[in-house]
């Protein structure tokens, strides 16, 4: 059966319902949320990491949700909200001004020695992107396209020159005045690069 917009709210419901029930079912083994993040010298095991990537999940949702409202509210489509909160619950924002509170929601590894959520957050990202761009393709209106040609043709070529022209100029301007390229790089392999 497919998720239509009718059925959507009993899927939303289950899935939070799986989130409280995964927190709820795991609290009394640790005693206290903060005891459910281990020290970074321990290893965290399958329990650990359910918890930690529905907690995760969770969080981001209610963040995608809270800045949808704001943006809703200023005209903005759910999407964009839903980059915004990326960028707040993101090392640029979050991660800046907070670094231990986002250290402990999203640790890390850097070294990827030991098992973290990030080695899993990030392929069910990559799945939930791609499952946007399929019900995107889904809702595709040709007969738009087709009505909107050339002004849809002029807005995608500007949206890929515009970039390509700037970003040539900046590389002409940085390899003339910067040490930001290697000295053997010629012009046209910085304009490339940018």
């Amino acid at each position: 059966m497919l998720i239509s917009r009718k059925n959507a709210p009993k899927y939303k419901l289950a899935v939070w319902t799986l989130i409280v029930q995964t927190g709820i079912l795991a609290a009394p083994r640790w005693g206290s949320l903060p005891d459910l993040w281990l020290e970074r010298d321990e290893k965290l095991n399958n329990v650990h990491l359910a918890v930690q990537f529905f907690g995760q999940i969770a969080i981001i949702l209610l963040v995608c949700r809270l800045v949808g409202v704001v943006a809703k509210w200023i005209g903005q489509p759910q999407v964009v909200a839903e980059m915004i909160a990326g960028v707040l619950l993101g090392p640029s924002l979050f991660g800046l001004f907070f670094p231990e509170w986002q250290s402990w929601l999203f640790p890390w590894d850097a070294t990827q020695k030991t098992r973290d959520t990030q080695s899993y957050l990030f392929p069910a990202s990559q799945l939930g992107l791609a499952l946007y761009m399929f019900i995107v393709g889904l809702e595709f209106r040709v007969d738009i396209l087709r009505d909107h040609f050339k002004s849809s043709a002029a807005v995608s070529l500007a949206g890929m020159i515009a970039p390509f022209v700037l970003g040539a100029a900046l590389a002409y301007y940085f390899i003339h005045n910067t040490n930001l390229f290697p000295e053997k790089t010629t012009s046209f392999e910085a304009m490339l690069f940018l």
